[in-house]
Protein backbone atom coordinates (compact mmCIF):
# COMPACT_ATOMS: atom_id res chain seq x y z
CA UNK A 1 0.00 0.00 0.00
CA UNK A 2 1.46 3.22 -1.35
CA UNK A 3 1.19 5.49 1.76
CA UNK A 4 1.06 9.31 -0.30
CA UNK A 5 -1.73 11.94 -0.46
CA UNK A 6 -2.94 13.89 -3.41
CA UNK A 7 -1.88 17.26 -3.92
CA UNK A 8 0.92 16.99 -1.64
CA UNK A 9 4.67 17.49 -3.14
CA UNK A 10 7.38 14.50 -2.79
CA UNK A 11 11.18 14.26 -3.22
CA UNK A 12 12.25 11.87 -5.22
CA UNK A 13 13.56 9.62 -2.36
CA UNK A 14 10.23 9.73 -0.59
CA UNK A 15 8.91 8.79 -3.62
CA UNK A 16 11.35 5.96 -4.01
CA UNK A 17 10.67 4.88 -0.27
CA UNK A 18 6.75 4.81 -0.58
CA UNK A 19 7.01 2.47 -3.81
CA UNK A 20 9.65 0.64 -2.91
CA UNK A 21 11.33 1.31 -6.13
CA UNK A 22 14.52 2.94 -7.06
CA UNK A 23 14.94 5.27 -10.06
CA UNK A 24 18.86 5.27 -10.62
CA UNK A 25 20.30 8.28 -11.58
CA UNK A 26 17.80 10.17 -12.93
CA UNK A 27 13.94 9.86 -12.84
CA UNK A 28 12.27 8.87 -16.06
CA UNK A 29 8.89 9.46 -17.37
CA UNK A 30 7.26 6.00 -17.27
CA UNK A 31 8.28 3.68 -14.43
CA UNK A 32 7.13 -0.02 -14.39
CA UNK A 33 7.44 -1.54 -10.39
CA UNK A 34 7.30 -4.90 -10.79
CA UNK A 35 7.23 -7.43 -7.78
CA UNK A 36 9.83 -10.53 -7.28
CA UNK A 37 8.21 -12.31 -9.62
CA UNK A 38 9.05 -9.86 -12.58
CA UNK A 39 5.14 -8.99 -12.80
CA UNK A 40 3.90 -5.49 -13.32
CA UNK A 41 2.24 -4.31 -10.18
CA UNK A 42 2.01 -0.75 -11.07
CA UNK A 43 3.35 2.52 -13.34
CA UNK A 44 4.96 5.82 -11.77
CA UNK A 45 4.15 8.52 -14.56
CA UNK A 46 6.13 12.19 -14.63
CA UNK A 47 5.61 15.16 -16.52
CA UNK A 48 7.06 18.49 -16.19
CA UNK A 49 6.67 21.94 -17.40
CA UNK A 50 9.87 22.21 -18.69
CA UNK A 51 9.98 18.44 -20.86
CA UNK A 52 10.36 17.66 -23.51
CA UNK A 53 7.09 16.91 -24.74
CA UNK A 54 3.74 18.68 -25.07
CA UNK A 55 2.24 17.49 -21.94
CA UNK A 56 -1.34 18.85 -21.07
CA UNK A 57 -2.00 18.38 -17.39
CA UNK A 58 -5.20 20.79 -16.93
CA UNK A 59 -7.76 19.58 -13.96
CA UNK A 60 -8.93 15.74 -13.98
CA UNK A 61 -8.50 14.70 -17.25
CA UNK A 62 -4.79 15.54 -19.40
CA UNK A 63 -2.71 14.26 -21.89
CA UNK A 64 1.02 12.63 -21.87
CA UNK A 65 3.51 11.52 -24.68
CA UNK A 66 4.50 8.36 -24.57
CA UNK A 67 8.01 7.80 -24.54
CA UNK A 68 10.46 7.07 -27.71
CA UNK A 69 13.57 5.56 -27.49
CA UNK A 70 15.31 5.66 -30.81
CA UNK A 71 12.49 6.00 -32.46
CA UNK A 72 10.67 3.36 -31.43
CA UNK A 73 7.49 4.63 -29.33
CA UNK A 74 6.40 1.09 -28.81
CA UNK A 75 8.43 0.42 -25.79
CA UNK A 76 7.42 -1.63 -22.60
CA UNK A 77 6.86 1.70 -20.64
CA UNK A 78 4.20 2.87 -23.16
CA UNK A 79 3.18 -0.87 -23.43
CA UNK A 80 2.54 -0.79 -19.63
CA UNK A 81 0.32 1.99 -19.80
CA UNK A 82 -1.96 0.45 -22.53
CA UNK A 83 -2.27 -2.57 -20.64
CA UNK A 84 -3.38 -0.24 -17.59
CA UNK A 85 -6.33 -0.05 -19.87
CA UNK A 86 -7.73 -3.51 -19.05
CA UNK A 87 -6.16 -4.66 -16.67
CA UNK A 88 -6.19 -4.07 -12.83
CA UNK A 89 -2.75 -2.12 -12.67
CA UNK A 90 -2.74 0.92 -10.66
CA UNK A 91 -1.19 4.32 -12.80
CA UNK A 92 0.23 6.92 -10.79
CA UNK A 93 0.95 10.70 -12.04
CA UNK A 94 3.45 13.07 -10.71
CA UNK A 95 3.98 16.62 -11.83
CA UNK A 96 6.33 19.58 -11.52
CA UNK A 97 5.55 22.84 -12.77
CA UNK A 98 8.90 24.70 -11.99
CA UNK A 99 12.25 23.24 -11.67
CA UNK A 100 13.32 21.88 -8.35
CA UNK A 101 13.28 18.77 -5.98
CA UNK A 102 9.89 17.75 -5.61
CA UNK A 103 7.17 16.22 -7.19
CA UNK A 104 3.42 17.23 -6.86
CA UNK A 105 1.24 14.16 -6.85
CA UNK A 106 -1.82 14.70 -8.79
CA UNK A 107 -3.14 10.84 -7.51
CA UNK A 108 -3.73 7.64 -9.67
CA UNK A 109 -5.09 8.16 -12.93
CA UNK A 110 -6.13 5.74 -15.28
CA UNK A 111 -5.51 5.58 -18.85
CA UNK A 112 -8.80 6.44 -20.74
CA UNK A 113 -7.84 6.67 -24.66
CA UNK A 114 -4.66 5.91 -26.54
CA UNK A 115 -3.79 7.21 -30.27
CA UNK A 116 -0.89 7.39 -32.44
CA UNK A 117 0.04 10.76 -33.27
CA UNK A 118 2.77 13.55 -34.14
CA UNK A 119 4.47 14.96 -31.75
CA UNK A 120 6.09 18.52 -31.35
CA UNK A 121 9.18 17.25 -33.37
CA UNK A 122 7.01 15.15 -36.15
CA UNK A 123 7.70 12.55 -34.33
CA UNK A 124 5.05 9.53 -34.35
CA UNK A 125 4.34 8.67 -30.81
CA UNK A 126 1.64 7.57 -28.52
CA UNK A 127 -0.73 10.38 -26.90
CA UNK A 128 -2.19 8.81 -23.74
CA UNK A 129 -5.73 10.48 -22.05
CA UNK A 130 -5.43 10.32 -18.24
CA UNK A 131 -8.01 11.23 -16.28
CA UNK A 132 -8.15 11.33 -12.56
CA UNK A 133 -9.59 8.70 -10.67
CA UNK A 134 -12.46 8.90 -8.19
CA UNK A 135 -11.80 8.11 -4.42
Amino acid sequence: MVDIESGKAYSKDEIEENFDYGFGFQIRGINRVTNENGDLDSIIVFSNNDGPYDDDINGSKFTYWGELQNGDYETAYNKGLIRSMVEDIPVHFFYKEESGDEWSYLGEVKVVGVNRDQDRDGRTNYKFEFEQKQK
